[in-house]
């Protein structure tokens, strides 16, 4: 755990700098964003439900079981983001963008899908609070709006991950592959503990922590 943290530290101060605060933008792409990425889950889960439906047989790997058993969080953290972004007029933008058409992203996403991405979906309170105080190195600070919407953006950012994961899912349900990696599994399983994490975490405690 301590060599975790350490490396959540590390993370943090190696990206602070290509983060920088780039001016606002309103959070309605981000909300288009993950409908559709939770329309295309949906997809691979009626997809395989309705595989198993026509051969009882049928073997699924695990993957598939984190998405059937636990869509309906993955759906209701769905929401609860895009009702949460609906109230909120603009956040500060990131000079660094992670998507294929360089669109700018919102700075507080950007980071945490960083987080995600190099830790595999496996996040604790720990890795979590090292990782926001060590990115705001510098003088890099995060504004108010964004350490209260942090909630909001780390279920935005597992969301995103396991959208990721399914488009390769998809891709085996209509046999495109043969195989799915085994670490996947693993991803999605943090992935779902994260969303709950993200149900009962006290974020106000990182808040007062990390304010500025």
């Amino acid at each position: 755990m301590q060599d975790m943290s350490q490396n959540a530290k590390n993370l943090g101060y190696d990206i602070s700098a290509a983060y920088k605060n780039a001016g606002y933008i309103k959070p309605n792409s981000l909300i288009k964003i993950q409908k559709k990425n939770l329309k295309f889950i949906k997809k691979v889960y009626a997809k395989a439900v309705e595989a198993k439906e026509k051969d009882k047989n049928l073997y699924l790997p695990v993957h598939f079981e984190w998405i059937c058993d636990n869509y309906y969080i993955i759906e209701r953290e769905v929401k609860n983001i895009c009702k949460s972004l609906s109230y909120v007029s603009r956040l500060p933008a990131s000079n660094k963008t992670n998507n294929k058409d360089n669109k700018a992203e919102i700075r507080i996403y950007a980071l945490l899908c960083e987080l995600i991405s190099s830790y595999d979906g496996e996040i604790t309170p720990v890795i979590l609070e090292e990782y926001i105080e060590s990115v705001q190195s510098d003088k890099n600070y995060f504004s108010i709006s964004e350490l209260s919407l942090i909630r909001v953006m780390l279920a935005a950012s597992v969301c995103s991950k396991i959208y990721g994961i399914c488009l390769d899912l998809f891709d085996y349900l209509n046999k495109n592959r043969e195989t799915l990696p085994d670490h996947y599994a693993y991803s999605l399983g943090y992935c779902i503990r994260n969303l709950r994490f993200c149900a009962v975490y006290q974020f106000e405690k990182l808040l007062t922590k990390c304010s500025k």
